[in-house]
């Protein structure tokens, strides 16, 4: 009980071992989706401009 009065930082972190893996990965997943979906898009605009040019 005193480590956490002396270190009140540690009731502020989030504890993440406590949620589920899916939940944890969910902002992760959300952006490496987007992110790839990005990629994905520029890929094909690139293809697309070299057939028409």
């Amino acid at each position: 009980m005193q480590f956490q009065k002396k270190f009140s930082a540690f009731k502020f972190s989030p504890k993440l071992w406590d949620k589920p893996a899916r939940t944890a990965l969910g902002p992760f997943l959300r952006l490496w989706s987007t992110q790839t979906v990005s990629a994905l898009g520029s890929s094909m605009t690139s293809f697309a401009l070299v057939i028409w040019a």
